[in-house]
């Protein structure tokens, strides 16, 4: 079984990942991350970077990957102090495409 979870480096998605690695001990867990990836390893874990607004770093992640039987999208925004409740254009199409 091969488990994809998007945003596995966040609280809430660091926490599926290790849920998976618990309570499926024998499937393949990959977790993306953004920005930072975790200080945490396991044998039937791997990382990825991804920026989830490019579709050509996921046509390669997918392409890297293969099948998938699980599919977890748990990458979202934190806002920031400076960017509340403003936002850029940018940073309003992201949110829609994580939303949607």
């Amino acid at each position: 079984m091969t488990i994809l979870i998007v945003g596995g480096s966040g609280g809430i998605g660091f926490s599926i990942v290790k849920c998976f690695l618990h309570y499926y001990p024998g499937a393949k867990v990959i977790a993306t991350y953004n920005s930072n990836q975790l200080d945490f390893e396991h044998p039937n874990l791997q990382w990825y970077k991804l920026d989830i607004t490019s579709e050509k770093e996921i046509e390669n992640l997918s392409n890297k990957i293969g099948f998938i039987d699980i599919l977890v999208n748990s990458a979202g925004i934190l806002h920031s102090s400076t960017q509340m409740p403003e936002k850029t254009i940018k940073n309003f199409d992201l949110e829609f495409f994580i939303k949607t």
